[in-house]
């Protein structure tokens, strides 16, 4: 009896209104705080707050500018793949597949490590597409952090014949310091005894362009006890002659400074065009590591620009996802991927 008087109760039309009505007024309250900010997002709660608001938002205004809804759905993947950094090895070859040419006759390219192949991987020219450079600059950092859960570069590495562009984007990016290594071929390079201390500073800041800032930080800085530390990033390597001399140099020239800096010992890149080389042994040797997501052979290039066919590139959100994974099943195979982020 007791039981049927609480149910009546539960379900009268009185009490049914009242939760409406204070599920509503909790509805407006999240409304009125998301369009406030009051609850900043990413503290412990904020999902209960926001949930997928701005994606909602975004929807309805792409829909009021006359896109359609799986257009819309596609892109805002898109940037939540970027945000959280998912799919790596995936995009990589997307973008791989933007700039590779095809030679009827061999090229060769590289000065130190000279590499012959019908198939030249631009990714200078992917440096000049913004898209394309930030896309670069997320894997790179994706790379760094799955070694780096704490702390995170003071300064970063970049070889002048390689890919300063990126180096110096990345470096923006990420609020650190650029620095861009001149080659020892270099015609602009100042040659000079690094055995003497006194001129250590001025070969510094010749040759290793970006280490004045360098300098004025770690005055102030190694006063207060703090330590500077960075890595060495390009775009792509094959006998990674220029990231080695380039490391060697910076670490030899620091050895004379009176600045607390630590040893260079970790280089990032993007891919390997080439398997012709033992470079992870090179780098070994030296006590230093190469990090990159995986290395091509002739094959797989040669495979890469078939699959791309007369496409622009293939698009990772389209059907030629499938495509793309086949792609990664056969660098699998031939045990070419350099790291678990894939």
């Amino acid at each position: 009896m007791e039981g049927n008087i609480i149910l009546d109760f539960l379900f009268s039309g009185e009490v049914i209104a009242t939760f409406i009505l204070l599920v509503l007024t909790i509805n407006t309250l999240r409304d009125v705080i998301r369009a406030v900010g009051w609850v900043p997002r990413g503290c412990k709660y904020s999902g209960i707050i926001y949930g997928k608001y701005d994606e909602s938002l975004l929807i309805s205004v792409f829909k009021e500018l006359g896109v359609n809804k799986k257009s819309v759905e596609i892109k805002l993947s898109h940037l939540r793949d970027g945000e959280n950094l998912q799919y790596p090895v995936s995009k990589l070859i997307a973008l791989l597949s933007k700039y590779i040419f095809k030679f009827d006759e061999e090229l060769d390219y590289g000065k130190m490590t000279v590499v012959s192949s019908n198939y030249y991987i631009n990714t200078m020219e992917a440096s000049h597409n913004t898209e394309d450079l930030n896309l670069m600059c997320i894997l790179i950092n994706k790379l760094i952090k799955s070694n780096y859960d704490t702390k995170y570069p003071d300064f970063i590495l970049t070889p002048k014949n390689g890919n300063p562009i990126l180096g110096k984007k990345f470096a923006e990016i990420n609020r650190i310091i650029s620095i861009i290594g001149k080659a020892s071929d270099d015609n602009s390079r100042a040659r000079v005894d690094q055995s003497n201390p006194e001129v250590f500073s001025k070969l510094f800041l010749m040759n290793f362009e970006g280490s004045q800032e360098l300098f004025k930080k770690l005055k102030k800085e190694n006063e207060k006890g703090k330590s500077f530390w960075g890595v060495a990033i390009d775009c792509n390597a094959s006998g990674a002659s220029s990231l080695l001399k380039m490391i060697d140099e910076f670490n030899n020239i620091m050895q004379l400074s009176e600045y607390n800096v630590e040893k260079v010992q970790h280089a990032y890149i993007l891919f390997r065009p080439d398997t012709k080389e033992d470079v992870d042994k090179k780098f070994s040797e030296k006590d230093y590591k190469l990090y990159r997501y995986f290395d091509l052979n002739e094959d797989l290039k040669a495979d890469l620009y078939a699959q791309k066919g007369d496409k622009e590139y293939l698009n990772l959100y389209t059907e030629d996802k499938q495509q793309i994974n086949m792609f990664k099943g056969k660098l699998e195979e031939n045990d070419l991927i350099k790291t678990k982020e894939n």
